[in-house]
């Protein structure tokens, strides 16, 4: 497959460079109002708890904000697979995003150096109006402001996943940290019947009170899902309780088996998690049944890691592999591959400095399209 264009599908930001207040968590009384994001309430976690703060929306929806390295990710997952499918030379056709901070702040400052056309979609601004321009280019034109309510309207999510399908991409990145972004990517994946799709969902922000709301579905749909351990013990909550350590592969087929009634056809699928300095598993699956499971390490000291985006890596060059022909047990080795070239990048972060970037230098284990 000519990879042409890679879609990317997400916040604007992480969920905690958006929520997370300019005060240090351990001063934080309970019951404050959100410094950054009117309306937000945030109260400091549960004691042991593994998440920083529990920050409550203005609609009453909570969210457990876990622990980030902001200085070495200032964005999401969207916009880190974004600029490093165009650093390897692959056209990023669109990247759209849909921002809770109504005020616009957060990632677009540092946009302009990746070179990333953006479409920022405010929550609670309508009505949109979607056009299809040059080339299949997708445009959302945000007509009338209004009071941030952190959710689209229906109407807005059918227009973007039917923006996403007019513009038939090769790939499709979808990241998800909230319901609203789960109902575009659902209804996106229901419809790109040509196009490879990858999700990473953030589990541990959704919980897995929102499986019922379209979750396991979404993932069903999708060609390939990237998870961390984390992420993976939300998905399975409580099943592995007694269990001491994490297990890859024990974690991986009880998530197929979750997925199972929610599969309606006979493709294969990718289940894949990613494993600090451990590297990575995958299963592959057909039907809810089990037809691989394969193990790569990360390259020492360079391990596998979100707090770095290298788990983004890792998902964008197995994916690229794939696409390219390549069995998914290889393509696991170029995403590790990738994942080291990123560690390796100016503050471990991807495209922020093309001069120093290792990628833009020795492109050595991809080919971009000459064309």
């Amino acid at each position: 497959m000519t990879l042409e264009l890679v879609i990317a599908c997400g916040f604007s930001g992480n969920v905690e460079n958006i929520l997370l207040p300019d005060v240090p968590h351990d001063v934080i009384p309970a019951g404050v109002e959100h410094n950054k994001v009117p309306g937000c309430i945030i109260s400091p976690s549960p004691e042991g708890s593994e998440t920083r703060y529990e920050v409550t929306l203005p609609r009453g929806d909570k969210l457990q904000i876990g622990p980030c390295v902001p200085h070495t990710r200032y964005a999401g997952s969207s916009i880190n697979i974004g600029a490093m499918a165009k650093t390897l030379g692959h056209r990023v056709h669109c990247w759209i995003t849909l921002d809770t901070d109504p005020h616009g702040r957060g990632m677009f400052r540092s946009l302009d150096t990746r070179g990333i056309r953006v479409n920022c979609i405010p929550c609670g601004s309508t009505p949109l109006t979607l056009g299809i321009r040059g080339g299949g280019a997708t445009t959302l034109l945000m007509q009338k402001p209004a009071p941030p309510q952190f959710i689209l309207p229906e109407q807005a999510i059918h227009q973007i996943a039917t923006g996403i399908t007019l513009c038939q991409p090769n790939i499709f990145f979808a990241t998800s940290i909230g319901e609203v972004e789960l109902s575009c990517v659902q209804t996106a994946f229901e419809r790109l019947e040509q196009t490879f799709c990858v999700f990473c969902p953030r589990i541990s922000i959704l919980g897995k009170e929102h499986h019922e709301k379209g979750l396991l579905k979404a993932m069903a749909s999708a060609d390939a899902v990237f998870m961390n351990r984390r992420e993976y013990r939300h998905l399975t909550d409580g099943e592995f309780a007694s269990d001491k350590a994490f297990s890859s592969q024990k974690h991986i087929v009880y998530a197929v088996k979750m997925l199972a009634p929610y599969i309606t056809d006979a493709r294969q699928r990718l289940f894949v998690v990613t494993c600090d300095t451990d590297g990575a598993s995958a299963v592959a699956h057909r039907n809810g049944n089990i037809e691989g499971i394969h193990d790569v390490q990360a390259i020492p000291i360079t391990p596998v890691v979100d707090t770095t985006g290298a788990g983004d890596a890792f998902a964008l060059g197995m994916t690229i592999a794939l696409c390219r022909g390549i069995p998914w047990q290889t393509a696991m080795e170029w995403g590790t591959k990738l994942a080291a070239e990123n560690v390796k990048g100016p503050g471990g972060w991807f495209a922020a400095d093309t001069k120093n970037n290792p990628l833009v230098i020795t492109p050595a284990f991809f080919d971009p399209p000459t064309t």
